[in-house]
């Protein structure tokens, strides 16, 4: 009697430490594919960021919580393809808090610009989501034979593209453990003024 109560024990202790084990794996798998989702847009949006283009008549204009620019990376085609106009913004989350999000344009003249081309479809991605705040902030490019690097602002209409730009968010709900919802650093290289683009979209 002794060794069947102990034996029936040490089968129910092995089933909650496999319980436990299983639950955290999944807790773990999902913090991983979580992490990497945030990873992956991280990688997205620094490309989009990175591959911006001074074109004639669409240039970069950007606020604390606004971006706008055409670039040569796009969500689908990667660096392939047609240049596309890209539009970050803050918009208030059904869930709470704010969320970060980008629609994406196919850009075929500076008369498109802030205009969805009619007939071409345009894309939307939420970014993050539950968030407390965004702030968007851009690098001035240093000056030709200047000691000292330009300094971070909180908007940009200038003719000349910035030397990069960060993205700042802050979680709602924390989250110390967890990777930050989305931190991006895109320096971009460009520095003419501006250039011509002509395409026949299709």
């Amino acid at each position: 009697m002794i060794a069947i109560t102990l034996v029936s024990a040490l089968a129910v202790g092995m089933l909650m430490a496999l319980r436990s084990g299983i639950t955290t794996m999944d807790r773990i798998n999902v913090r991983l594919e979580q992490n990497r989702r945030i990873m992956g847009l991280q990688q997205i949006v620094s490309r989009q960021i990175g591959g911006a283009i001074p074109v004639a008549g669409c240039r970069l204009n950007g606020g604390p919580n606004s971006l706008q620019l055409v670039t040569t990376y796009s969500i689908n085609e990667g660096a392939r393809g047609f240049p596309h106009l890209v539009v970050f913004s803050v918009a208030p989350d059904p869930a709470g808090g704010q969320r970060l999000q980008e629609i994406e344009y196919p850009y075929t003249s500076p008369g498109a610009c802030g205009v969805n081309t009619p007939g071409a479809a345009s894309q939307t991605l939420i970014l993050a989501s539950r968030l407390q705040s965004v702030a968007f902030s851009y690098h001035e490019p240093q000056a030709p034979n200047a000691a000292l690097a330009g300094n971070w602002v909180g908007a940009w209409a200038q003719p000349l593209l910035p030397s990069a730009v960060r993205i700042e968010t802050v979680p709602l709900d924390g989250g110390a453990s967890n990777l930050p919802a989305l931190a991006v650093y895109a320096s971009i290289h460009v520095t003419m003024l501006q250039m011509p683009y002509a395409d026949d979209y299709q």
